[in-house]
């Protein structure tokens, strides 16, 4: 299958909207506002099995990602290039993580460092940690779980949120195609890293998971009908080795009100209750972008009430959203975060995504992050213990 290289600006100069206008019935960029959201106080969701983490009945979770902080930034970059550099000269899998055992063995304790960091500055402006930290930079399940950075986080009481890559942006000839997933080519990579998650999860307790997110967004190479079956596929390994006690499963369509109507139904993609715990709305607000620079509460109505009328069972979560870094980005947060709570309230978790990348910065800046810890003063938002 070919990968389609493209970033989230540049297929909406490519996707047709007829498609996705059809779906939802509405062919125009003007996004009403919410007026009478699905609202059930309390919402309650049922218990999920095992170890997996759980919906709050009253609050929404709080977690956060983000890059590097401090004097980490420039050598884990620089670490990151290495690896690009070793993975080239690699003619198979096997190979790449021979080439790259050493340089993970030397990234680890910067990125443990790194986590301190966080959970440190976090504390020092929230008053608590978050209840989450995102795990995404360097996981892939063609790697060995990542251990010793998931244990960094657990050791400060924070569940980690762990995206595990099928693909390799850089470097896409060690893309994990969808076929060679579910013909069973990669079960090797992919039943080591679920014992990982198995070992894990015995000594810190469950953790969110997901893999191939937006599936409904053409920006992926996953947007596929090999989609659900691979998701499956990856799902059973996990069944088979006895990590899903622990791993809750996050499924993650984008929201198409978000995508300047170009996000298609996310239902053809949904892999069916038994293999979702939690399903999380995905929805970034960008400047300069037209299409994209929106408030929260116009990004996610009509998926978020879609969602509540066909997975009723289902806690939702705001697995990842953000507003480009600039002067209005602390105004827009404390508006989200009343939306969260006051319109959508069966969002049960809220996952800030501060990222430097998909042609805008989410990163949170000093004025934004202060605004946070005066927001996170409400217990509505569940922090870490």
């Amino acid at each position: 299958m070919k990968s389609l290289n493209i970033t989230r600006r540049d297929f909406l100069k490519t996707v047709g909207l007829a498609a996705a206008a059809a779906t939802f019935g509405c062919a125009t960029t003007d996004v009403p506002r919410i007026s009478q959201p699905l609202k059930a106080e309390p919402i309650v969701y049922p218990h999920l099995p095992g170890n997996k983490i759980q919906p709050p009945e009253n609050g929404c979770l709080i977690g956060l990602q983000r890059m590097y902080v401090g004097t980490n930034n420039a050598a884990a970059l620089t670490l990151g290039r290495e690896f690009d550099n070793l993975a080239d000269l690699a003619k198979d899998y096997d190979e790449m993580q021979k080439f790259q055992e050493p340089l993970l063995r030397k990234s680890e304790p910067l990125w443990v460092q790194n986590i301190k960091n966080l959970m440190k500055e976090y504390t020092s402006i929230f008053g608590k940690k978050p209840y989450s930290y995102v795990l995404s930079d360097t996981v892939r399940l063609y790697k060995p779980f990542p251990d010793t950075i998931s244990t960094a986080v657990a050791e400060e009481g924070v569940v980690p949120y762990i995206h595990a890559h099928v693909d390799a942006p850089t470097n896409p000839k060690f893309n994990m195609r969808l076929e060679d997933v579910i013909s069973g080519k990669h079960d090797k990579h992919i039943v080591g890293f679920a014992r990982g998650a198995a070992e894990f999860g015995q000594k810190h307790g469950g953790f969110f998971l997901y893999t191939m997110p937006e599936p409904n967004g053409n920006w992926f190479y996953w947007n596929s009908s090999k989609f659900v079956p691979a998701w499956r596929y990856i799902w059973q390994i996990f069944e088979d080795q006895g990590a899903n006690q622990y791993a809750t499963w996050v499924w993650k369509p984008y929201c198409f009100e978000a995508s300047g109507n170009a996000a298609l139904d996310p239902e053809p993609f949904y892999p069916g209750d038994k293999y979702v715990d939690w399903i999380g709305l995905s929805a970034v607000s960008k400047i300069p972008f037209q299409a994209w620079n929106l408030p929260f509460d116009a990004m996610i109505p009509r998926t978020y009430e879609r969602m509540r009328k066909d997975h009723l069972q289902k806690p939702l979560m705001q697995a990842e959203f953000g507003r480009t870094d600039n002067y209005d980005q602390p105004k827009w947060l404390r508006n989200a975060y009343k939306n969260i709570k006051n319109d959508f309230p069966a969002l049960k978790a809220a996952i800030y995504w501060g990222f430097p990348g998909f042609g805008h910065d989410s990163t949170l800046n000093q004025k934004s992050l202060q605004t946070l810890g005066e927001i996170f003063k409400d217990p509505y938002w569940i922090m870490a213990k």
